[in-house]
């Protein structure tokens, strides 16, 4: 379903139902709790605001590719996992380098 907008003179149709922000906010969610990290100090980690964090994790904002490269690089997140759940939760995580 979605909710048809008219603006000036064009057409612009927005998905009412925004499954892809929401599930890449809900993986962003669990990184930060198997982080036990508050909104307030995942946003401070990544130099972002604690809106922004809780625009991704309800779905309302979308992560540009800028944070989701942050995220994987501060916290050795599968990028792949992050975009898309690729590999189930078993796959949050880049493994760790061997010696």
């Amino acid at each position: 379903s979605s909710i048809i907008l008219w603006h000036s003179n064009f057409l612009l149709t927005k998905p009412q139902n925004n499954a892809i922000m929401m599930a890449g906010g809900e993986r962003i969610k669990k990184i930060r709790r198997f982080c036990s990290l508050t909104q307030q100090e995942f946003a401070d980690r990544l130099g972002i605001t604690r809106n922004n964090i809780a625009g991704y994790e309800t779905g309302k904002r979308s992560p540009s590719d800028a944070v989701i490269s942050l995220i994987c690089t501060k916290f050795g997140v599968n990028e792949d996992w992050l975009r898309t759940g690729a590999g189930g939760d078993d796959n949050m995580f880049l493994p760790e380098p061997e010696d």
